[in-house]
């Protein structure tokens, strides 16, 4: 089964010095589920050219909170 839904990745600053990581952001239309998946920069490059697995973190927001 195919969903709708919207994919962001970025790399978000802030004035706390965090600079370093990714985030990649799945809203999911059907569910109205956010996801969002921090990882720092070479677990993302890393998953992006193909190992396929690294460690991350990730929230959910039910109903697009």
């Amino acid at each position: 089964m195919k969903e709708l839904g919207k994919l962001t990745i970025s790399r978000p600053t802030s004035n706390l010095n965090q600079d370093g990581w990714v985030r990649v952001e799945l809203k999911d239309f059907h569910f109205n589920v956010l996801f969002i998946i921090d990882v720092d920069l070479k677990g993302f490059a890393q998953a992006v050219t193909g190992l396929g697995s690294v460690k991350c973190e990730f929230t959910t927001y039910p109903k697009g909170e």
